[in-house]
């Protein structure tokens, strides 16, 4: 019985393995799409609303955020220094790209553009720590009740 435990533990350990790999794979190519929208020579879309531009930025940075976040997934850190590593990689980012743009002939800097980045950035971390937040309550509410006297 024991064999078949060990195998089955082997074999959630190649998913996790494979599920993070996927997971960093997704936020490397996910920053060389940002870096190719914010710095190629792209055209104007005709009939585009005037607010898509910071749109995008929001969700661009909301969605880099994230990814950085999981794509950590079992380094020894806790959540909350995960996330914040994922803050400054995203706002570094950010910050890196707005300021190359304003060097770029095709491009100019907008500091609204990196206020959406921003905005995109920290409202993403928020649901990330409320869950870390929700899962640390609950398992201090599941661990307090398993070591109740019976």
């Amino acid at each position: 019985m024991e064999v078949m435990d060990e195998g089955a533990e082997a074999a959630r350990k190649r998913r996790e393995l494979v599920g993070r790999g996927t997971v960093r794979i997704a936020a490397v190519l996910w920053t060389v799409l940002i870096l190719f929208l914010l710095l190629a020579p792209l055209p104007e879309v005709p009939g585009a609303p005037g607010n898509l531009d910071r749109v995008v930025h929001f969700l661009l940075f909301g969605v880099e955020t994230v990814l950085l976040y999981a794509a950590q997934a079992g380094i020894r850190a806790s959540p909350p220094r995960r996330l914040l590593v994922a803050l400054i990689g995203a706002a570094v980012l950010a910050v890196g790209t707005e300021a190359a743009q304003g060097l770029l002939p095709y491009r100019s800097l907008e500091f609204s553009d990196l206020g959406m980045d921003f905005l995109g950035l920290l409202s993403a971390s928020l649901p990330v720590y409320l869950g870390y937040s929700f899962r640390r309550r609950k398992n201090r509410h599941e661990s307090g009740r398993s070591q109740a006297p019976h």
